[in-house]
């Protein structure tokens, strides 16, 4: 119905808000972070696999503080009663990874506005580390196929470029100028234009 046209449409949009707004933090965070780790003299902690254990380690620690915040509330809530461990982790993981189809949640129908203010900052913390840890591996998956020769878009896409202009380039000769043939029946101008294709197909078969 009318209704679930607009949960869905809501819901796309809510998406791209927030893919967008945790990608914008997370970089954000990232840089401070790195600056402050170049400044004490531990760069290693912002390159290669030490830098994503490091991020792997912090999501760890976010997962287990979420999961103390969700022991804490329902134990305070429900005259002591706390979920199994193992449970409480699965609802860390599940939040802070947004992958969670609400098997699982907060007990909201005690929830107080004083709430707000620890509660979405834990699982903020969460989407932070998440978004670094991704960008840390993005970024070392980068460097590795620049050393394993693997070409890059910005590298594929100037030669598809190229051989673009250079096809219109033929084009445009054949269809104003005609194709002039010497003694051995082919022109110039299209022998060297055909040239350059060339050299474009056989860099592009070289860089793939």
């Amino acid at each position: 119905g009318e209704g679930q046209i607009f949960v869905v449409i809501l819901g796309f949009i809510s998406i791209l808000a927030f893919a967008t707004v945790a990608g914008s933090t997370g970089h954000v965070v990232l840089a401070i972070i790195d600056d402050v780790f170049i400044r004490l003299k531990m760069e290693r902690l912002t390159k290669g696999w030490i830098s994503l254990m490091f991020w792997m380690s912090m999501i760890v620690l976010s997962m287990l503080c979420v999961a103390g915040i969700a022991a804490a509330y329902t134990s305070s809530r429900y005259d002591g009663d706390v979920r199994p461990m193992g449970e409480l982790l699965w609802f860390a993981f599940i939040s802070i990874t947004t992958v969670g189809l609400g098997d699982i949640y907060i007990p909201h129908d005690a929830f107080h506005q004083k709430d707000m203010f620890y509660v979405p900052f834990a699982l903020l913390l969460g989407y932070v580390c998440v978004a670094n840890f991704f960008i840390k591996m993005s970024n070392m998956l980068h460097e590795f196929s620049k050393r394993s020769g693997i070409p890059d878009n910005e590298v594929i896409d100037d030669l598809l470029l190229q051989q673009r202009s250079i096809q219109s380039q033929n084009e445009r000769d054949e269809n104003d100028c005609g194709i002039h043939h010497d003694d051995n029946g082919e022109g110039k101008d299209g022998a060297s234009s055909q040239q350059g294709t060339e050299l474009v197909n056989d860099r592009l078969n070289i860089q793939m």
